[in-house]
């Protein structure tokens, strides 16, 4: 149990270090601090919210994209032992 335990803490973990990379800065979050100061306007609550979901999706995609290439990469390193 402790063990399932560690690993979500670890997962929840690279799940939001992706998400606040994009939250913080990305090319999206630099471009609503933009057009708030140039336009002199604020970006609506529906806006923040949409992209906070949006980037939440994209963060567990990386994730599971990350953990899908060390098991790509770690099985081309286990393939020529098993093949001896």
């Amino acid at each position: 149990m402790l063990e399932l335990l560690a690993d979500l803490a670890k997962f929840v973990w690279v799940v939001l270090s992706h998400w606040q990379a994009y939250m913080t800065g990305g090319i999206a979050a630099a471009a609503l601090f933009a057009y708030e100061r140039l336009k002199a306007k604020v970006v609506s609550a529906r806006v923040i919210r949409v992209g906070i979901v949006t980037f939440l999706v994209v963060a567990f995609f990386l994730t599971w994209r990350d953990q899908l290439n060390a098991t790509r990469k770690a099985e081309e390193t286990m393939l020529p032992l098993r093949s001896s």
